[in-house]
């Protein structure tokens, strides 16, 4: 709960500093500034809910997490949205003290549809 209140703080604030401290090192080596700021300019996430927990093959935690984003038509999944629901999953890697973001497996993709 703690790391979901902090990643989605960042995105609404639209804080990299914030954001990129939640990435593993591979993540975040790849995530630029600008990457960041083209993806989450205009987003606001409301309605975050963790709907379960599970352990993936190699021993990470996955959060299985729903929310609704609020953000610019053109800036959406399809470019025509200004509100999208979303099923995501989080794939978390522990680093002593809490967890980081890490990559999701070969193949995932996140579920969204516009909101009714």
């Amino acid at each position: 709960a703690g790391f979901l209140n902090r990643y989605f703080a960042a995105i609404n604030s639209h804080d990299y500093q914030a954001y990129a401290a939640l990435l593993d090192p591979q993540l975040r080596q790849d995530l630029t500034t600008s990457q960041f700021e083209r993806g989450y300019q205009s987003t606001a996430d409301t309605g975050e809910t963790l709907a379960g927990t599970s352990v993936a093959a190699n021993g990470d935690t996955v959060a299985a997490v729903t929310f609704t984003s609020h953000q610019n038509p053109a800036d959406s999944v399809d470019h025509q949205q200004a509100c999208t629901d979303w099923h995501i999953s989080l794939f978390l890697e522990s680093d002593g003290a809490g967890y980081l973001l890490g990559p999701p497996p070969a193949g995932y993709h996140a579920s969204s549809a516009a909101c009714p």
